[in-house]
């Protein structure tokens, strides 16, 4: 690796370097902001994936202690095992695609996370199998929570309790009034369907 630098591919995965750390944080910040308006559940599912991915990072970084590479480009802390750049890039990019359903999604974050995991190998701060294990993780991660979480999230649980109060008998009396009411309109008001002008429209003799 340390034979392919090159200073031009040096100062693009600098720029990877914060796109991996602070920009991913931004990136969730303003997904979380945006998705708050109007989808609390799945705003606060983007905030509890992020925090779980970055948080187990940290701990296995912790407790496997494992030396970075000496000849590295940037500075770097402690624990070298998970790639923390790695794993909190892959969280934010699938749980973005799985919240949002964009195939481009998919496909921009893959390339993004694959380009994240070369970057961390590139400026010497990681060992390839630190890349590969924070993407595993940070994936494991999202998939696991969205599949545990996915209905909560998506409020199937209050369509279910809606349709269930639907189908009950005061519901459907309540909604025969209604459709009787709505059919009566056109004879107090005036108004008629488009369809029933036109057939009035047309003369006797046809």
């Amino acid at each position: 690796m340390r034979s392919s630098r090159t200073p031009w591919l040096t100062d693009a995965n600098r720029v990877l370097d914060f796109v991996g750390n602070d920009g991913m944080v931004i990136y969730s910040v303003l997904l979380l902001l945006v998705l708050l308006r109007r989808h609390w559940r799945l705003a606060l599912f983007t905030a509890v994936v992020n925090l779980c991915a970055l948080g187990l990072t940290h701990l296995i970084k912790f407790l496997v202690d494992r030396p970075r590479p000496s000849d590295h480009l940037v500075p770097v802390d402690h624990g070298s095992y998970p790639s923390g750049h790695v794993s909190g890039t892959v969280a934010a990019m699938v749980v973005t695609a799985v919240v949002l359903g964009r195939l481009w999604m998919w496909v921009s974050g893959a390339i993004l996370s694959v380009a994240m995991m070369y970057s961390r190998t590139y400026l010497g701060v990681h060992w390839a199998s630190d890349t590969i294990a924070g993407a595993l993780l940070g994936a494991g991660v999202t998939l696991l929570l969205w599949a545990l979480l996915r209905d909560k999230c998506l409020g199937r649980n209050i369509i279910t309790a809606a349709l269930r109060t639907a189908r009950s008998p005061s519901s459907y009396s309540q909604s025969q009034t209604q459709t009787r009411a709505a059919a009566s309109l056109p004879e107090q008001s005036g108004w008629m369907p488009r369809w029933q002008r036109q057939s009035q429209a047309v003369p006797s003799e046809w």
